[in-house]
């Protein structure tokens, strides 16, 4: 176990709050809106990538103009009381994370848009045991979007990324994702995609410990319509088959395919209904099959012109292993909630989400969030332990948010959880976690 002074604690949180203080001084006006800042808002994984939908609306000033060139760098830093989630020692840490970075962007006249990233972040967390160490971490994100025709658009792209992985800060993992999209409008109401995706994750698990490796490969084709059938409603089936190859563990190595169908109907001019119902088949090559009816429900609700509310309620055949922490994600606060047991081979999840935002004006945000999670998995399904995962999990926070100027943002956010039950092989018993974590975030 590592010793942590009172001397050592001082000169780090000095080091922080000067850095920040300095950021938020180097205010530069610049012509373009600020993009939305990867905080540091997940207690075991600080670094995620702003990969861009490949089909993402592009503005005027994306298309047939010269190429940009777009620094930006982030700083975020924070306290858990659960620095090392594999472990039951539960010992807080002090995180800081330094992410700078640059876009590069070459529109080509006005159909095709190029844009390459490439951001280096550098962690350092400062706590007993496991939670103590640095990490260092690349990503470089590409992507292309080619407007074929009036009605048909071409997008691909490419993500690379070494990073730290979450319960593990001193060890980085390997994930490429490459990514192929085909959209085509077939009428005013009807809109139809095709999509292949290749992933390879290599987990930095040390030699020796072959069995608890997570290194696998996942193939996987979707297809998805959105057909607009009346004016306030929507239905959007959809079709996606992956295929899994573990290099070591191949108890695990699964085709699963997933029908599902979606629907979105709007209650007014303030309220949104969704839902989603479909099934899920899990085809192992090794051992028993599992399939399991997926479902769902949400809403969104805007009172007044400031205050938007949001509840969603989802029942899924989860990822074992969920490599979404590295993507865009669209709730961070709850981001513990996403941490599943790796070693069982499928994991079903019951979740609630709700959340309120409250925008004070222009440059002043409030959100709060409260969230629950229920998953399971059978004792078989655990290839490593054999027990069985049984575990439930809450957390809720707060957070604000001011924009200082178009090019700079800071962020700040507290959120408390506790895990009721935990009887898997990560050895995880009940407890009460905290989280509190703030940054700056710049584009040049």
């Amino acid at each position: 176990m590592t010793t942590w002074t009172n001397s050592k604690k001082s000169r780090i949180f000095s080091l922080t709050l000067a850095l920040l203080v300095f950021m938020t001084s180097a205010c530069v006006p610049v012509s373009f809106a600020a993009e939305g800042g990867s905080w540091f808002s997940n207690a075991v994984s600080s670094v995620k990538s702003s990969v861009q939908d490949t089909f993402s609306e592009l503005g005027s000033s994306d298309l047939g103009t010269k190429p940009r060139v777009r620094p930006h760098f982030s700083s975020n830093t924070g306290w858990v009381s659960d620095g090392d989630l594999s472990t039951e020692a539960k010992e807080g840490a002090w995180l800081m994370r330094l992410a700078p970075g640059v876009t590069v962007a070459l529109p080509v006249g006005d159909k095709l848009y190029n844009e390459l990233d490439y951001t280096y972040s550098f962690v350092t967390t400062q706590g007993a045991g496991d939670s103590d160490g640095h990490s260092n971490g690349h990503n470089i994100n590409w992507i292309s979007r080619y407007q074929a025709t009036a009605d048909t658009a071409i997008g691909v792209g490419n993500n690379t990324q070494w990073s730290e992985e979450p319960g593990a800060f001193h060890r980085n993992f390997f994930l490429n994702t490459t990514n192929a999209d085909v959209s085509h409008k077939f009428g005013e109401k009807l809109d139809g995609r095709v999509g292949y995706v290749l992933q390879y994750y290599k987990d930095p698990t040390p030699s020796g410990v072959t069995e608890r490796e997570q290194t696998f490969t996942n193939n996987q084709i979707s297809t998805s319509l959105d057909y607009d059938v009346l004016d306030k409603l929507t239905l959007s089936p959809s079709f996606m088959w992956d295929v899994r190859n573990f290099a070591k563990v191949r108890e695990k190595d699964y085709n699963q395919y997933t029908e599902s169908l979606a629907t979105k109907y709007h209650l007014g001019p303030k309220t949104i209904l969704d839902a989603n119902i479909g099934w899920a088949f899990r085809d192992f090559d090794k051992g028993n099959n599992e399939s399991e009816l997926i479902y769902g429900a949400g809403v969104t609700h805007t009172v007044g012109r400031k205050l938007v509310l949001g509840l969603n309620y989802q029942k899924s055949l989860q990822d074992t292993f969920n490599t979404a922490f590295v993507q865009r994600v669209d709730n961070p606060e709850a981001g513990n909630l996403d941490t599943f047991d790796g070693n069982s081979r499928v994991v079903k999840a019951h979740r609630i989400d709700s959340k309120a935002t409250y925008y004070i004006n222009e440059k002043n945000v409030v959100s709060a969030f409260l969230g629950f999670q229920a998953a399971y998995g059978d004792a078989e399904d655990n290839v490593v332990t054999g027990e069985k995962n049984n575990e439930k999990m809450m957390e809720t926070g707060i957070r604000y948010s001011y924009k200082i100027c178009k090019s700079v943002s800071f962020d700040i956010g507290y959120s408390i959880g506790r895990r009721f039950s935990a009887m898997n092989s990560a050895g995880r018993s009940e407890y009460t976690f905290n989280k509190i974590d703030g940054g700056v975030n710049i584009n040049f």
